[in-house]
């Protein structure tokens, strides 16, 4: 039965970030690049970027044009050529070669150069191109970033480069595919107020023909073949830190005065490349390593070998690890292997994903959580599979392909067991090092003794190549239990795009394998609640009867002996379910009261953060008061009993995340001496633990009284400037009366410079996604911040809003967004059904708040 959230979602697919992956021709090839960029006034309001690359191709076949890569770059027609290239007089100029059009193919990233004669065979040419470009902030390609120091005083910008995985083409025309390797010459030319770092080997320092009162440059050059994307540099007003040597590797820092966080990264990936060197057995790919600070909030900066951006930001050391972890693995994997196409992206980012977790020696089950939420979208919607053999695919986001590869690659490694998986890695690893790779190579490394080819083979590719979500459907007829696959967020049930699902029934059990040849098994349970899904850690989800509800239910309030994993994973399906209509209210309802006596952060997040929807979509306060009755009842208990704003030393980080969550929502549900507890911290100006400043903020900025202000403005003001600006727009949500609202907004205005600042707009469109249900207050901040943003940026925002819609005022933001958008882009025939999918969407929400009401009322009568 297809949901009816299908027709709602269906937005969601046509204005998600995408490429077209077309693969350029093989007729002419390169082999060397002479790239020169001029970044001399990086400070200009609206910074140009000029450049010119000559590369040198070899051509195996005869051809009449000649593709590169090139996406947003300003070229004159004029300023393209190519000639002929003598390797034995490689220094005289070789004879030109007419051309007779320049076609730029934005649809495809492709600049075609036809010519008016024969590119022949065995031959090779020069191309030259001179381009110009805008210094912009979005972090991709060639962008600019800024920071402040440890001071949070002075304010100094940082050029960076992003160009993984197909972002090279946005800095200079080029042949951006991962398969396309030549050497580089690099020229950087920059302001004497700053130094120039890159991944390749510094040649020339103030090279002659460039010295002036504005410029300087230095040269690079590559030691070895690389493709574009894994070329990096950075232009900064870094100093240098002390060096270390690891495995035969020099690490060296740069840093302005952020020298803690930089000795912490560099003794942290001392310990990463041990963990790598000992379990998958690879080393790092460079003699030398620069670690370079970027700010916390700019995106992951992973640069190419030799360079790797960390991450700074006060007390968030986790992000810092994660980042590291990711970044070294990708370089490592990059180096290690080459891919085919960038359709087999999906290998590297899942092995990146997986490892790097590992390598964190943290909770992996935690980690695991992040799957569920994205499950509900597989389910809602068809999405995309990580292995097409159409070389038209469209690659999803990044961040997208890294977290569903990590699922299903968890996934293999439970059903075929993790000494497998990782042994399979190794031998791919090792196998394949500096050859070509693709689903097939990876598939077969898998292959042994115990693991038969056929049997092996039939699995991933049921897990690799089929899109949508599985799900599990448990019904009991007395004794006898059925159990059949069915799979969300396709249009037919099949054979074709089943999967094969490895189901434990219990702890003692042998597991039981549903495959593709029969979709459907029936087995004896007697009494026995079915509970697990495959062990810790199954991208699948599981739908039951509701008599099978009905004894998990008595099993949560009872001995409770699942783990928390299995725990989170009922909570989510049974939630998920119902929010599609699957499942009763009621039925959840009664599922999530055991959580009175749960202990666990990760069981209540998953649970608040489907009722934090159930809250906005209730109108009135009477509706809410029903909500609040429910969920004061379950959490009463526990949030007496931790002791939220007395206890702060010595709490685990898990410990941290449960006092956070609790200490919001015990103030929102009126809980006894919260909002006092808070704002008693709030004006006596307590040190506040991390982990409670967002809930203290919000309660403090709350109170109504305006004097108040001052304080927050002390905050504003402090070292953690940024994370105090994201926190403060998170009052947003829940603030009293209206006219403090306004304050919020007019404090970050004058204080904060929005209008004024790139990074500062980016800000607070993301702590708004993330944190506020879109009241229509923030329709002025959002238009006005939203106009300014890329494509891509505007798509994910609207993307993640039709997500979050709940009221008809929501629906009219988004619609005004989504005009915008479709202004902005000239793109009006892909949205003309919005209006309707979103009045469609309200009436069905509407539903939806009907039955959890009567699910709610049933519940407290009883």
């Amino acid at each position: 039965m297809a949901s009816p959230l299908w027709v709602i979602l269906s937005l969601m697919t046509s204005m998600s970030p995408e490429s077209k992956v077309i693969k350029l021709p093989r007729t002419c090839l390169p082999e060397h690049y002479e790239l020169k960029i001029d970044l001399s006034n990086p400070e200009g309001f609206v910074p140009e970027v000029k450049g010119s690359v000559q590369i040198r191709v070899n051509c195996l076949l005869n051809s009449s044009n000649l593709t590169l890569n090139w996406k947003r770059l300003f070229i004159v027609e004029d300023d393209v050529s190519i000639t002929a290239f003598d390797p034995k007089k490689p220094s005289l100029p070789g004879t030109a070669v007419k051309m007779t059009k320049a076609d730029y193919q934005s649809d495809r990233d492709f600049l075609v150069l036809n010519v008016g004669q024969t590119l022949k065979k065995g031959s090779k040419y020069i191309v030259s191109v001179n381009f110009s470009k805008t210094l912009g902030i979005e972090p991709t390609g060639l962008y600019r970033s800024f920071y402040y120091d440890s001071t949070g005083a002075a304010m100094n910008w940082i050029v960076l480069t992003n160009l993984y995985p197909m972002n090279a083409r946005t800095v200079f025309p080029c042949f951006d595919e991962p398969d396309l390797k030549a050497t580089f010459n690099l020229t950087l030319i920059y302001s004497p107020l700053y130094n120039a770092i890159s991944n390749l080997q510094c040649v020339e320092n103030n090279c002659k023909g460039y010295l002036s009162e504005t410029s300087v440059c230095r040269k690079f050059a590559s030691q070895a073949p690389i493709a574009p994307y894994q070329l990096a540099f950075s232009i900064n007003d870094y100093s240098e830190l002390v060096e270390t040597d690891v495995f035969g590797l020099k690490i060296e820092g740069l840093t302005s005065d952020r020298f803690d966080e930089l000795d912490s990264a560099i003794n942290y990936t001392n310990t990463l490349l041990e963990y790598y060197h000992d379990v998958l057995g690879v080393e790092y790919p460079s003699d030398n390593l620069t670690l370079v600070t970027v700010p916390a909030y700019s995106w992951e900066f992973s640069g190419g070998t030799g360079l790797l951006g960390v991450p700074f930001h006060e007390d968030d050391h986790d992000r810092m690890h994660l980042q590291l972890a990711r970044g070294l693995l990708r370089q490592i994997l990059t180096n290690r292997v080459t891919l085919e196409s960038w359709t087999d992206l999906w290998i590297i980012e899942g092995l990146t994903w997986y490892f790097s977790q590992d390598a964190l020696g943290a909770d992996s089950n935690d980690a695991f959580d992040q799957c569920w939420q994205f499950s509900k979208y597989d389910a809602l919607n068809t999405s995309f599979a990580l292995q097409t053999n159409s070389s038209n695919a469209t690659i999803p986001p990044l961040r997208e392909i890294g977290q569903k590869t990590f699922c299903i690659f968890s996934t293999l490694a439970n059903f075929i067991g993790k000494p497998n998986f990782l042994r399979g890695t190794r031998d791919f690893i090792q196998k394949y090092q500096s050859k070509s790779i693709d689903f097939k190579a990876f598939q077969s490394s898998f292959i042994s003794n115990d693991l038969k080819g056929k049997d092996l083979e039939t699995l991933f590719e049921s897990w690799l190549t089929s899109s949508g979500v599985s799900v599990l459907n448990v019904s009991r007829n007395g004794n006898l239990t059925k159990l059949e696959q069915i799979q969300f967020g396709v249009f037919n049930q099949s054979r074709e795009n089943c999967r094969q699902l490895k189901v434990v029934l219990n702890q003692t059990s042998l597991p039981l394998w549903i495959d593709c040849t029969a979709l459907s098994k029936a087995i004896n349970l007697n009494d026995t609640p079915i509970a697990l899904t495959g062990n810790e850690s199954s991208y699948f989800k599981v739908l039951y009867d509701s008599q099978t509800y009905a004894m998990i239910g008595k099993l949560l309030k009872g001995s409770n002996n699942l783990s928390t994993s299995t725990r989170v994973q009922l909570l989510n399906d049974v939630l998920d379910f119902a929010w599609m209509g699957y499942v009763n209210y009621t039925v959840a309802l009664d599922l999530v009261s055991y959580l009175q006596n749960e202990t666990e952060h990760r069981p209540w997040n998953t649970v608040l953060g489907h009722f934090d929807r159930i809250w906005y979509l209730l109108n009135n306060n009477s509706e809410r008061n029903e909500l609040k009755k429910f969920l004061q009842v379950i959490i009463t208990p526990i949030y007496k009993h931790s002791g939220v704003f007395n206890i702060f030393e010595k709490l685990s980080k898990n410990t941290q995340k449960l006092h956070s969550l609790l200490a919001r929502w015990a103030c929102r549900l009126d809980l006894e001496n919260c909002t006092a507890s808070a704002r008693r911290m709030f004006k006596n100006g307590l040190i506040v633990p991390e982990f409670l400043l967002e809930s203290v903020i919000r309660e403090g900025a709350g109170s109504g009284n305006i004097s108040d202000w001052g304080h927050l403005a002390e905050m504003n003001q402090s070292v953690n400037f940024v994370h105090r600006a994201a926190t403060l727009i998170k009052v947003l949500q829940v603030a009293e009366p209206h006219e403090l609202i306004e304050m919020v907004l007019a404090t970050f205005a004058n204080n904060l410079n929005i209008q004024q600042d790139d990074h500062y707009k980016r800000l607070v469109i993301d702590a708004i996604l993330d944190d506020v249900q879109l009241p229509a207050l923030t329709l002025d901040v959002m238009l006005s911040l939203f106009g300014e943003e890329s494509g891509s940026t505007k798509r994910s925002i609207i993307r993640q809003m039709v997500e979050r819609i709940t009221t008809e005022d929501d629906a009219d933001i988004l619609l005004r967004l989504i005009q915008r958008f479709r202004s902005d882009s000239g793109d009006v025939a892909s949205y003309n059904e919005d209006v309707a999918n979103l009045r469609f969407n309200l009436d069905w929400l509407k539903r939806r708040r009907d039955d959890f009401l009567e699910a709610i009322n049933k519940n407290l009568t009883t």
